[in-house]
């Protein structure tokens, strides 16, 4: 069920690279190309296949890069490059909802968004241009 969620996170993030001319493997693929006996149809099945991450546990605080990190430098610009795109993004867009919550922050407005990149009001193909050819 988790993973199924990842998934779908993971989804985003690719159809968002697709949109701005950029390939990128899925979660499930790299997993394949960087670990060695790797396994299974999904991403639950590929990680529990991966002899690499057997005994690793969960973080024992919530206070944990994985979100205080992540979030505002992953979750938030997926969303807004994304969101400038077209692309829908339901499930990136409650984690960060999510953890704006959890942790009293807003991180939309920390997070780097098309606002704090300097890149608001700019269309998918504009922003193509500008990263390719500057100012």
């Amino acid at each position: 069920m988790v993973a199924g969620f990842l998934e779908a996170v993971d989804g985003e993030r690719v159809a968002t690279a697709t949109a701005y001319g950029v390939e990128v493997d899925s979660a499930r693929d790299w997993l394949v190309k960087a670990y060695e006996g790797v396994r299974g149809g999904n991403l639950y099945e590929r990680l529990q296949s991966c002899a690499a991450y057997r005994g690793i546990k969960g973080p024992k605080s919530m206070k944990v890069r994985y979100i205080i990190e992540d979030v505002p430098t992953g979750l938030v610009p997926i969303t807004s490059f994304a969101q400038t795109a077209g692309i829908p993004t339901p499930a990136s867009r409650g984690i960060v909802d999510i953890a704006c919550v959890m942790y009293g922050r807003d991180f939309w407005t920390e997070g780097r968004s098309m606002e704090n990149l300097g890149l608001a009001g700019m269309k998918a193909d504009q922003i193509l241009d500008y990263v390719s050819q500057g100012p």
